[in-house]
């Protein structure tokens, strides 16, 4: 996913829920990956309620043009 943007588009009043982690290919999720931190994967949020219940290690950019992010700090 180097460089890549998810888009979470989950229209309104619809939730989407990630269990798991969410990685890409740099060295913050994988160790001695040739790819460093901050050019991995981005996550757009663009409508309804987003859940991360898990450790996320992806290094791009976060941005929400709308909808809702909920996430736990760990």
């Amino acid at each position: 996913m180097r460089g890549a943007t998810v888009i979470l588009d989950a229209g309104v009043n619809n939730t989407i829920v990630f269990n798991g982690g969410i990685a890409d290919d740099s060295a913050a999720s994988i160790s001695g990956a040739s790819i460093r931190s901050g050019d991995g994967a981005g996550i757009e949020v663009r409508s309804g309620l987003v859940v991360f219940n898990a450790e996320n290690t992806y290094t791009g950019v976060t941005k929400i043009t709308g909808g809702v992010l909920q996430a736990q700090d760990r």
